[in-house]
């Protein structure tokens, strides 16, 4: 929010004091710009003052960037309180609390310099988080009562799709196996409408709608009733069946087949035989032609039904003349017309209740075979969060929740209300129940604050409810009302955002509701008045880039050599949008606090709806223009470039025999080799692999000995490192990233770190292995995003519902005329139960076939989609501080679409505009209003320089040489040549063996956590699945280590499994080694720390080697530094032919010795 020139009136000041008041019930509806998250503030700062503990306010909003701001802005005012002088703080505070100054004491003011420290201070902080971040919270406070794991662990958006995909597929490979099943007869009733891989695209759909299969499907056993159901609605008799209504079509039918050939006869004598239309009574004789019975019916059906399906005409279903000369003829074919289509109806009518109740017990089991994966591995999803905070809270222990929480929270303040899904609203109102009931209404000073606004709910997709935001309002009221609570409904319509010409342009577009239904609850738009009076501003709107009249005629052949913009509209309008964005920087001027200077490219906007092809281009055009651009703010990880290479690194290092793969390795940054290099090694090596050419003729360039060389080494390494590990190397050590940002620029920069971060995921639950590691990248939908607040200097290009909440002092809207796709066929949509008004599933088919319940469902989802589509056009508009550009492109059509935003704008804006022509007289932009910017203060015109990705030197240098006794070790890299064939035999078996030790680990450290009469079961079954037939015996390897008397005591109480540690340890007077490591199972005692170690294979007759023991040392000594009031104890646990070793602390001394003496 701006604070220049801002002009704020008294009806203003007024509502945000009502709206802040902490001893009013407040629900705030704003418009874009107004201030909510400074009002929301103010709330807070006033309920600071009044006494209230900052632990007792919580905050809730939509994304953990509105939080952090949030905090941070309170944080700030809260800090600035500590160093104002006594007369500065007076005036802020009364400010503040409308309270005349001379009332402010000295004990208020030395309370409000205390409250930073205090919100400092407090446990775990403000509490100002996202509403899944509080579930989270309450869910780990309360997990016994809320039936959740006491250790669970959220599952972000990348791995919920990959355990949706297991899932189906798991799914589908159990109907497949037992087809009379429920779910295998569900899979064959949709067998017709999908394959494999759309059968996976059609689970998925349905498992978005969990709420409502949750109501109407609670458990497979309920498929019966949820038949009858849909039955009724669908108005299908109970015993009805598709072969009975096929057998009628026959056996009903007014014309018995054996009078076909007659009939065909007299209609075809009366048919047009020139035209080349498909004619009646050749369907007719198809259908006669048709033996198999079941196809004759439906081939009967079909002569009375055009292409698409629908029934014909009666005027065209026959030639007119037969009425004359067989009227008894006519007749018949037009009551069987009218028999037909009712026949068809119903039949279609069950097929949508067949498919609709297969999908739905589909993903039923898709679903509980997902919950049962994340309660195998203790996981949550987002949406889980909120469900397991709804029945904590509404189950038997929710009173003693409740009561539990009423002692911490006092008030409740949602931000961004209009994006609340109907179950996170639930969760509100059972949180805040209390607060209008009974003595909590009354004794304790406890209120509700909402602040929002309906325009801007653009989130549907993610559960936002709009609807909810204005019966919300109205259930509030009525609570706070009857508990005889202030309530206050205050209106906040002064925008400190934009510039007047800004707002007149969103006031004029979206002056006509009855055309926007849906975009607002209000009966009128609201007034948007502007606090920078006289501060200028402008809208302008381009004129649509046409498609090209000939571009249908243009040869395949031809299309690469031509100028593309002349062919490509998308092209033509992102090459002239840079070359306008490269022009105004740093001539164009905007304000800026009071004063204009120069337009830099940090104040530019691009907004997009989608990140498709035009995304991509503007920001390929904005760099070929030289402009500064930050690049993609969100891209699948699997689809950028450096992603590509290094994966395609993975694929070479195993396979190195893929010349394909092995030449884009070639080519990429890693190697750094070109198309020359490529030919000379390619053409003419016969029967060579590439890679094994490149081997035989590395000596001949030096570029070529390099790359050789290196990929020697990394296919060395890759046979005996983790996947991370593997790759941080050739990103680091090897320098691959400083190779990447030098080609690919900065922006490559936060792709390679996902990817690290990707790799280090993926060890943690799975073994890790590097193939393993590359199949599942390439299955999972990981996505990076990157933050666009605005600092660095760069043109941002992004989508419209990423920029929520963002704003920019020049704002471009390039993609105006695409309009949102009508609700795709083959799915299941949302419809309501006539007789209950309840949630039903319903499934669409292709439009105008299916039932009238159907249709109307399918006419509502449209109109959804139509009003949140004019909601992201307000969004948008409303980013803009000081200009607008409208602007967009033809593909297809000549005209923009009568529903687009384009058609909007120039129907309702454009005649308030001023013509401007280049030098050809044409027109090339509309302003709006027809005054310019003013251009009192001249600006510098400095040239748009790219933005280059600046490595520092240091970067570039050898990493020097560590301290002495500074280097970071592991502790197992102890006792050099101690450790042999002979000590640890499986490590001669390869990587078999290590792949089993591995899993061997993984058990001891998981099976504990399993009821013992589980864990057999579950150790085979993971055994099986990781090592196939290798894993015989390993299971009860492991079940036999954890029966150990002296390791099932500790294992009993408090322990950790796979502890990283990290940690200096002097073994010497002046010498010490910092260490990094990780033990296999810690114990903490009250008396004892005990460490453990496990070893796969059997113990070695002649005692542990000295390797081990001084291992084991170093961790005591690093351990006994933190738990210096316990003893420590170490052991070695061998695993086959179990032993428990346990090494004395004068055996462990001694082995230390052995190190200070070198």
């Amino acid at each position: 929010m701006s604070t220049a020139r801002h002009i704020v009136d008294e009806r203003t000041r007024e509502n945000q004091r009502r709206a802040s008041d902490p001893e009013a019930v407040v629900f705030v509806s704003a418009i874009a710009g107004s201030g909510k998250t400074y009002v929301l503030t103010q709330r807070v700062k006033r309920l600071l003052l009044q006494g209230v503990r900052p632990e007792r306010i919580l905050c809730l909003t939509f994304t953990k960037a509105a939080a952090a701001n949030m905090s941070n802005r309170l944080l700030s005012d809260l800090g600035d309180w500590v160093g104002m002088g006594d007369e500065a703080l007076r005036a802020s505070l009364g400010a503040l609390q409308d309270q005349a100054t001379d009332k402010i004491s000295a004990r208020m003011l030395q309370d409000a310099r205390g409250l930073f420290a205090k919100a400092i201070e407090t446990p775990g902080g403000l509490k100002i988080q996202t509403i899944h971040a509080f579930c989270d919270a309450l869910l780990h406070q309360f997990p016994f009562e809320a039936g959740v794991p006491a250790n669970f662990r959220e599952l972000d958006g990348a791995s919920e799709a990959e355990f949706l995909t297991a899932a189906a597929g798991r799914v589908m490979e159990a109907a497949l196996a037992e087809p009379s099943s429920l779910v295998g007869a569900a899979l064959g009733d949709i067998t017709l409408l999908a394959n494999e891989d759309r059968f996976t695209t059609q689970v998925k759909k349905a498992s978005g709608f969990r709420s409502i299969i949750d109501d109407i499907l609670p458990n497979l056993d309920d498929a019966p009733a949820l038949a009858k159901r849909l039955r009724r609605v669908l108005d299908i008799a109970d015993d009805l069946t598709i072969e009975a209504i096929d057998d009628a079509l026959l056996t009903q039918a007014a014309l018995a087949p054996a009078e076909w050939p007659a009939a065909i006869a007299e209609i075809r004598g009366q048919e047009n035989q020139t035209s080349d239309k498909e004619k009646f009574s050749d369907r007719l004789q198809a259908a006669l032609e048709t033996v198999d019975r079941r196809q004759k019916a439906r081939a009967y059906g079909a002569v009375f039904l055009t292409g698409e399906g629908r029934p014909r005409s009666a005027s065209r279903l026959v030639p007119a003349k037969l009425l004359k000369v067989a009227p008894e003829l006519y007749a018949l074919m037009h009551s069987e017309l009218t028999r037909i289509s009712a026949l068809i109806a119903q039949r279609r009518a069950l097929e949508t209740c067949q498919i609709s109740l297969a999908l739905t017990i589909l993903a039923r089991a898709v679903i509980d075979d997902i919950e049962r994966s994340k309660a195998r591995e203790a996981f949550l999803g987002f949406d889980d969060l909120i469900a397991a905070a709804n029945r904590l809270l509404d189950g038997r222990a929710g009173d003693w929740v409740r009561w539990k929480l009423d002692q911490g929270i006092e008030h409740i303040l949602i931000d961004e209300a209009q994006d609340t899904s109907h179950e996170q609203w639930q969760l509100v109102r059972r949180l805040s129940e209390e607060f209008f009931a009974g003595k909590g209404a009354t004794e304790n000073k406890r209120t509700l604050f909402v602040v929002g606004d309906d325009k801007q709910s653009i989130f549907s997709f993610q559960g936002a409810a709009p609807a909810l935001f204005d019966s919300e309002r109205l259930r509030i009221a009525s609570k706070a009302t009857q508990a005889g609570l202030d309530f206050r409904n205050v209106v906040l319509d002064l925008s400190f955002r934009s510039t007047e010409p800004v707002l007149g342009a969103v006031a004029t577009v979206f002056s006509d509701l009855q055309r926007l239904k849906g975009v607002t609850s209000d009966s009128q738009f609201p007034d948007h008045r502007c606090a920078r009076e006289g501060v200028p501003g402008r809208v302008d709107i381009w004129p649509l880039a046409p498609p090209p009249a000939d571009s249908n005629k243009l040869n395949g052949w031809d299309y690469p050599f031509l100028v593309q913009d002349v062919v490509d509209p998308e092209q033509h309008l992102a090459n002239r949008l840079a070359r306008h964005i490269a022009s105004a920087i740093g001539h164009d001027q905007v304000d800026d606090h009071g004063r204009l200077r120069p337009l830099a490219a940090g104040d530019v906007l691009i907004l997009v709806r989608r990140r498709k092809a035009f995304f991509d281009k503007m920001i390929r055009a904005l760099k070929q223009q030289g402009v500064p651009v930050a690049g993609a703010d969100r891209l699948k990880l699997v689809e950028h470039i450096a992603v590509m290479d290094l994966l395609a690194l993975g694929d070479a290092v195993l396979l190195p025999d893929d010349d394909l793969t092995f030449a884009c390795l070639l080519k990429s940054p890693l190697l750094g080799l070109d198309e020359d290099d490529l030919f000379r090694l390619a053409n003419g090596r016969a029967d060579h692999t590439l890679a094994d050419e490149l081997a035989r003729r590395a000596r001949e360039e030096t570029r070529w000995q390099t790359a050789h060389r290196r990929f020697a080494a990394w296919r060395e390494r890759a046979g005996t490192e983790r996947p991370y590990d593997f790759f941080a190397g050739v990103l680091g050590r090897d320098g691959g990233r400083r190779d990447f940002m030098g080609r690919l620029g900065s922006e490559a920069n936060d792709a390679l770190s996902e990817f690290l971060a990707a790799a280090l995921d993926f060890e943690t639950r799975h073994i890790p292995s590097l193939q393993g590691f590359l199949a599942w990248m390439r299955s999972t939908e990981s996505v990076v995003k990157r933050e666009m607040e605005q600092g660095r200097n760069e043109v941002r290009v992004m989508t419209i519902h990423n920029a929520k909440g963002l704003q920019a002092k020049y704002v471009i809207m390039p993609e105006t005329v695409q309009v949102p796709r009508r609700l795709s066929e083959d799915r299941l949509v949302e419809a309501c139960d006539p007789l209950d008004g309840k949630p039903l599933l319903l499934w669409l088919g292709k439009a105008g076939q299916e039932p009238d319940l159907v249709a109307r469902a399918r006419a509502a989802g449209d109109q959804a989609a139509l009003a949140e589509y004019y909601r992201l056009l307000y969004v948008a508009m409303t980013r803009a501080e000081d200009r607008l550009l409208i602007a967009g492109y033809l593909k297809g059509t000549k005209e923009a679409p009568a529903t687009s935003w384009y058609a909007l704008i120039d129907e309702q804006l454009r005649p308030l505009c001023t013509g401007e022509t280049d030098a050809t007289g044409d027109i090339v932009s509309w302003r709006y209003p027809a005054t310019a910017l003013a251009a009192d203060t001249p600006a510098t015109i400095r040239p748009a320089v790219a933005a280059k990705a600046m490595i520092p030197d240091w970067l570039q240098r050898p990493v020097p040489p560590s301290p002495a006794g500074r280097r970071l070790s592991a502790p197992s890299r102890f006792g050099g040549g101690t450790v042999g064939a002979s000590v640890y035999p499986v490590i001669e078996e390869g990587l078999a063996a290590r792949l089993r030790g591995q899993v061997l680990h993984q058990l001891l450290q998981t099976l504990p956590q399993l009821p013992p009469a589980r864990r057999h079961e579950a150790a085979q079954a993971y055994a099986r699945r990781q090592l196939g037939s290798a894993a015989p015996g390993l299971a009860d390897e492991a079940l036999g280590v954890l029966a150990m008397p002296e390791l099932a005591a500790l294992l009993a109480g408090p322990h950790l499994a796979e502890v990283p540690v990290i940690g200096t340890v002097e073994v010497a007077p002046r010498r010490s080694l910092t260490l990094s490591g990780r033990i296999d199972l810690l114990a903490v005692g009250a008396e004892y720390i005990d460490i453990i170690d496990f070893k796969s294979g059997e113990a070695p007759s002649d005692g542990p080697p000295q390797a081990y023991i001084i291992q084991l040392a170093l961790y005591a000594r690093l351990l006994s530094s933190r738990y210096r009031d316990r003893q420590t104890r170490a052991a070695l646990v061998w695993t086959r032919l179990p032993r428990y070793d346990v090494l004395s602390s004068e055996r462990m001394a001694a082995a230390l010795a052995t190190i200070e003496g070198g």
